[in-house]
């Protein structure tokens, strides 16, 4: 779900891009300019938002793994193989580190901030360079 961020990103960065005088010599008024940053702020609010909910998430179903665990332990007759998938199952979730769970640094939202910044920028210097 994660990559689907960019999507957004590269419309909006293509509507502003067909606004350069490289393309169409089109202003930028102020309700334009608003739209976009609205745009753009409420896809990074969805992103953040979608990120403290897995983090949420993923917290809340290891506390009732390591509770289920813990009961099977305290009667370990007959549960071997459950307190085998659990302790499992455990170690999958905490060990998983993309998607959602990506380190800040590699999360696609520092991506989708940065994405639009380097297009533009692309796009100024080469209307800067034609003219």
């Amino acid at each position: 779900v994660g990559q689907i961020i960019y999507y957004p990103v590269i419309a909006l960065i293509v509507l502003a891009a067909s606004r350069f005088s490289l393309f169409d010599n089109w202003d930028f008024p102020l309700a334009l300019i608003l739209i976009i940053g609205i745009n753009f702020s409420l896809m990074l609010f969805c992103a953040v938002v979608l990120r403290v909910s897995a983090v949420q998430a993923r917290k809340e179903n290891l506390e009732s793994l390591e509770n289920k665990l813990f009961q099977f332990t305290l009667y370990p007759e007959g549960n071997d193989s459950k307190i085998r998938s659990h302790k499992f199952a455990i170690d999958e979730i905490q060990r998983l580190k993309h998607g959602a769970f990506a380190p800040l640094s590699q999360h696609p939202i520092f991506g989708a901030i940065l994405y639009p910044f380097g297009g533009v920028g692309l796009l100024v210097l080469i209307e800067h360079f034609i003219t």
